[in-house]
């Protein structure tokens, strides 16, 4: 049995693209206030958090800025004194109210990070633009989806999918190739 696909009547199918379109175009607008907005919130952040390189970390098992943020550090002291005398000898006093000096450092980072956080909504700016990109991205795959209408509307189809730029071969190679589109499809969106 033959598959049938239904096309809408040439009138119907540009309204769809047009509107298709339209939406698009709103939602870029969105999508890039949205990325405006997280990239001011994300700059205030970096202003208000605290500086990593006042927590002394070598005396921690602290390697990336998720083990400062995340780390379970409960253990440290008692590991601290198991190991006495067996992997390192010294001052034991001296050597947990080291450690726990930079694990009160820690806290107090993690304190502040989260009050940048907070004060800044940065993770829900952040979410917001991921969900506008979101938005912008399935639209434009139902554009890429749809039946092109017109020949300005496949020019746009072949312009998103293999533009300068996505392409895996060099732009110098392809140009030709753009140009060519243009000249047989019209040269303006």
């Amino acid at each position: 049995m033959e598959s049938m696909i239904l096309e809408r009547p040439a009138g119907q199918a540009e309204q769809a693209w047009a509107g298709a379109m339209a939406e698009l175009n709103r939602l870029e607008t969105e999508c890039d206030e949205k990325h405006r907005l997280y990239d001011a919130a994300f700059k205030r952040f970096c202003e208000l958090r605290p500086d990593r390189a006042s927590i002394p970390t070598g005396e921690l098992p602290i390697y990336c800025e998720r083990d400062l943020l995340e780390r379970d550090l409960s253990d440290v002291i008692d590991t601290l004194v198991a190991n006495h005398g067996r992997t390192w000898w010294g001052d034991l006093e001296s050597a947990k109210a080291t450690k726990q000096a930079a694990i009160d450092a820690v806290h107090a980072y993690r304190q502040q990070h989260e009050q940048a956080r907070s004060i800044t909504n940065v993770d829900a700016i952040e979410e917001a633009a991921s969900r506008a990109a979101d938005a912008l991205s399935d639209a434009e795959m139902a554009l890429v989806q749809m039946r092109a209408p017109t020949p300005a509307a496949l020019r746009w189809k072949l312009r998103r999918l293999f533009g300068p730029g996505d392409s895996i071969w060099a732009e110098e190679y392809t140009r030709q190739t753009y140009e060519d589109i243009d000249r047989f499809l019209g040269g303006d969106d």
